[in-house]
């Protein structure tokens, strides 16, 4: 019979990094708190038509920007709406 026991990670020495994800669509900076790879969800919903955007995903001091993201409908609008 073999047994086995699992031992707890240490959490000494962890990183918690800090994340901040934003879109950037005609001149606005929307705050992003969910992102995935075909949607993005926003901290506050903005009435804007369907445009060419940005997202900017930011972890501690590196930054990234993914050009040319398309948001497809209205931001923050429902897919009943």
């Amino acid at each position: 019979m073999k047994t086995s026991s699992m031992v707890p990670l240490s959490t000494q020495g962890g990183h918690s990094a800090q994340v901040n994800m934003r879109l950037l669509v005609n001149g606005l900076s929307l705050s992003v708190t969910q992102m995935g790879p075909d949607f993005v969800l926003l901290e506050s919903p903005v009435n804007h038509p369907p445009a060419v955007a940005s997202m900017v995903l930011q972890v501690d001091q590196s930054e990234r920007t993914l050009e040319r993201a398309v948001a497809k409908r209205n931001l923050g609008q429902s897919e009943a709406g």
